[in-house]
């Protein structure tokens, strides 16, 4: 099968990424509308990999771990804030005693 070209297989935005739970049978990519969703960009999204399909892997691959928080975009190094800005006023502000 090789890459799948996500985005120009797509027709507007990806299918949301939930993840599942133990008490629902474990990580997956979502509800059965969710994975429907997946299944037409050729993933399988009933659960996830612990690694990626070697390069003879033929049918659907499941996305491992990584490859969602990938999609889910990169995590900044250090947040982004003003050195002005506090949490706790910023809290106080919303209403929030923190």
């Amino acid at each position: 099968m090789g890459v799948i070209d996500i985005p120009g297989s797509m027709g507007g935005s990806a299918p949301t990424i939930v993840g599942g739970s133990k008490k629902h049978g474990g990580a997956d990519l979502g509800p059965t509308r969710s994975r429907a969703a997946w299944a037409k960009l050729g993933v399988e999204g009933k659960s996830l990999a612990d690694a990626a399909p070697d390069k003879h892997f033929t049918g659907m691959p499941r996305l491992t771990v990584s490859m969602v928080a990938l999609l889910q975009g990169p995590v900044p190094e250090k947040p982004k804030c003003s050195p002005s800005a506090s949490p706790t006023s910023s809290a106080t502000n919303h209403g929030l005693g923190v």
